[in-house]
């Protein structure tokens, strides 16, 4: 990439990796080859790293923008993302969660610290951050979070972008309960905008992707989920 054009890019990038609340993920390694995939990449960074600075205006917890990267075992990513006619719940039960689960990403835990009245409970360490849990089924895309600590409570606010030309994914606003269930997006769109074998191609080796998380505002939060509504034990790879 040593055309003008392709430099530009570069600059841009490091630019809005450079920003306070962007952290890359060191455990997902991301390829980068298209201009296309880091246009997509400095586009949703911007977008996120100005909705921050909005937000903060009216919270005072600093939300987190991880850079990091989703891949799906291609065993079942082709039947996970056949679309199905039944109608498609907004939780899935204990014991039900969606038939092809991704790798695992990592949030900071103190995301909630304003919830909970600007600090964690001074009785309860917390030094893990937070497990992000992406599935697919029937063609819907499901998350869940969890945390080694089994009553840590709490809502996350997440938006999803997937930085490639082999689908469309972008989903925001989304609640999603600590240690509760799975959660359908809904606000949003998926579509495999190069057919259905490029998506699950790019899908199954990993794309680039953008994740924007914050601490729900405490009206948004909903009674539900225990630590094992996850049921992680039973996820299928």
């Amino acid at each position: 990439m040593l055309q003008p054009a392709a430099r530009s890019f570069i600059v841009r990038l490091f630019r809005e990796l450079q920003q306070p609340l962007v952290a890359v993920d060191p455990n997902a390694p991301l390829h980068l080859e298209e201009p296309s995939v880091v246009e997509r990449l400095i586009k949703f960074l911007h977008r996120a790293n100005r909705l921050e600075q909005v937000s903060l205006l009216v919270r005072r917890n600093p939300g987190q923008i991880v850079v990091s990267r989703m891949r799906f075992p291609e065993e079942f990513l082709a039947a996970a993302l056949e679309p199905s006619h039944d109608p498609v719940p907004e939780f899935r039960a204990q014991g039900e969660p969606p038939l092809c689960i991704g790798d695992v990403l990592s949030l900071r835990a103190n995301l909630l610290d304003e919830l909970h009245g600007g600090a964690q409970r001074s009785d309860v360490a917390l030094p893990s951050g937070l497990a992000l849990h992406l599935g697919w089924h029937s063609g819907h895309f499901h998350v869940a979070a969890s945390h080694d600590f089994e009553h840590f409570e709490g809502v996350i606010t997440l938006d999803f972008a997937a930085c490639t030309s082999a689908v469309m994914l972008h989903f925001r606003e989304i609640d999603v309960i600590v240690n509760g269930p799975w959660q359908t997006c809904g606000t949003g769109l998926f579509a495999m905008t190069s057919g259905r074998t490029k998506a699950i191609a790019a899908l199954s080796s990993g794309v680039p992707c953008v994740i924007h998380a914050r601490g729900a505002h405490q009206s948004s939060q909903r009674p539900y989920g225990i630590a094992h509504s996850l049921h992680l034990d039973s996820i299928r790879r």
